[in-house]
Order: C-alpha cells, then sequence, then structure tokens
C-alpha cells in the first residue's frame, strides 16, 4: 500500500516538475523573443538618430557652402566639386570621423526661380496641367482662376476682380480656388513663393522638357550637368528668348533636399532658405 502511494506521489511530483519546467521554457521563449524585439528597436532608433545626424551634418555643410562660395563648379569642397541648382541628385560622404558611422547622402539643390511661379509663369503651369490630360479649355480655365485669385492683370482676371485675395501664402490654399487643383500641380516643380523672374538654367530637366526642342534636349541636359553651357548656347538650344521675364542670374532662395538609407527605409528632410548676406539674419528659412 505504500509502495504504491509512493510510486503515485511520485507521478504527481514528476508531472509538476514537467509543467513547472515548461512555464520556465514558454518564460524564457517570451523573454529572448522580447529581448529580440527591444533590441531591434533599440538599433533602428540608433539607425535613425544616426541618419538624422548625417542629413544635419549634410545640410550645415551646403549652407556653409552656399554662403561662402560661387554658385559654380568648382575645384573646393566636396560639395561644391558635384553640385547644381536644378534638382540632379549628387552624393556625398558623411561622417566616419571619431568613430561614427560613414554614410552616404543624396543632395538635391533647386533654385527657386527655376520652378514654375503659380503667379508669374501661367504657360508652363498651363503645360503642366495638360500633361494631366486636363484638356486646353480645362487647363485655361483653370489660370484663369488663378490668376483672378492672385490679381494678375489679364482679360478674364479682370471681369471678376472681386474674387481677388492676393499671392498664394500656402499650397492647401489652390483648392479653395479650384477643388483637386492641388492634386494637378507637383509640389517639386511649382512655387509659390515670391520670386518675380524665372531662371531657365536651372529648370528641373521635367520643366525643361515642357519647352525645350525635342532634338536638342538631351545635349542641353549633357552640357548643363556637366557645367560647360553658358546663357549663350542655352539660349540658342532652348530656344527661351520668346518667354518674358526670364534672368539667368540665380536668385536667393534655394529648396534643399537630403536623404539617405538606414537599413532598411529612408530618411529625408527638406528646407527651403533665402540668403541675404548683407542683412541679419544671413540665412532665413522658409520652409
Amino acid at each position: 500500500m505504500d509502495e504504491r502511494i509512493q510510486q503515485k506521489q511520485a507521478g504527481v511530483a514528476l508531472v509538476q516538475v514537467l509543467l513547472i519546467t515548461g512555464i520556465i521554457l514558454l518564460l524564457v521563449i517570451q523573454l529572448t523573443k522580447d529581448t529580440q524585439s527591444q533590441l531591434r528597436s533599440a538599433q533602428l532608433w540608433q539607425d535613425k538618430v544616426s541618419a538624422e545626424l548625417a542629413l544635419n551634418n549634410a545640410i550645415e555643410r551646403t549652407l556653409f557652402d552656399i554662403m561662402t562660395k560661387e554658385r559654380v563648379k568648382g575645384s573646393g569642397s566636396e560639395i561644391q566639386r558635384q553640385w547644381n541648382f536644378f534638382s540632379s541628385p549628387f552624393e556625398i560622404e558623411v561622417g566616419g570621423e571619431k568613430g561614427r558611422v560613414q554614410r552616404t547622402v543624396q543632395l538635391r539643390l533647386q533654385d527657386m526661380a527655376g520652378l514654375a511661379s503659380l503667379m508669374y509663369s501661367p504657360d508652363i503651369i498651363e503645360k503642366l496641367l495638360l500633361q494631366q490630360s486636363l484638356s486646353p479649355a480645362e487647363s485655361r480655365q483653370l489660370i484663369s482662376l488663378l490668376q483672378q485669385w492672385q490679381g494678375v492683370e489679364t482679360p478674364s482676371a479682370s471681369e471678376a476682380r472681386g474674387s481677388f485675395r492676393g499671392p498664394i501664402q500656402f499650397f492647401g490654399e489652390l483648392d479653395y480656388i479650384s477643388p483637386g487643383l492641388e492634386a494637378l500641380l507637383a509640389k517639386r516643380f511649382v512655387t509659390y513663393l515670391p520670386v518675380d523672374y524665372f531662371n531657365p538654367g536651372t529648370l528641373p530637366k521635367e520643366l525643361l522638357a515642357l519647352i525645350a526642342p525635342n532634338d536638342s534636349l538631351d545635349n542641353l541636359l549633357a552640357r548643363r550637368l556637366s557645367g560647360k553651357l553658358d546663357e549663350r548656347e542655352f539660349r540658342a538650344l532652348s530656344g527661351i528668348d520668346s518667354m518674358d521675364s526670364v534672368s539667368f542670374y540665380p536668385s536667393e532662395m534655394i529648396a534643399i533636399n537630403a536623404a539617405v538609407n538606414t537599413g532598411d527605409f529612408r530618411v529625408s528632410k527638406n528646407i527651403t532658405i533665402k540668403l541675404q548676406p548683407d542683412r541679419e539674419p544671413p540665412i532665413v528659412f522658409l520652409e
């Protein structure tokens, strides 16, 4: 009898040991998963912070070069050797010193005078609208509404002077003019900032393709990217002479985009600045 009781107790003890062991294993597995998840989160956070530091470093170096060097390709810094102001991307190396991770940052610089002005570039704005499968009549109507809103003197605008609101202050305002207008105009091709002249030498290639003859476009883009294209040749190849309010002088407003890949994601930062080197502050951050 005692032997049976002892065997039964031993069986119960074995079951208890197995249950406890199973619970401990489950806890260990869960703790391991939690630890791995926390390590991944910590690594992602570290990568993100490192990427943002790299972006800030690249932007600060770019601002320094813009303020202290002529806006031409030169033999100076890594940035000046490659830069352009028509949004063609180039890369610089950031970090690597004092144990920091070296990262490759992609930069795009855009002279705001090279974008289609919502106030001063109705012809290019109309071409952009036509690319969105709008009819010529629909495009002209939207241009007319846009000019009426801003008080631009045109025959159609003078008939509806009561709709004048002034210059566009933010892109969302476009949908008040006509619902859906903001979505039709890509922000990287247009600007509402007050640039009162047009610099075709800094047109992004997508906009340049709208106004330059097809047979000279490739040559125009290649020579401009190499830095060998002067104003006279540019005018001859592109036919820009027929446009009003044109100046090849760089404007004081520049958009800077910096981007870096880290792990499985991409971190980017955009700023738009106005240069005023003879005033305080010398750099105004617009966006």
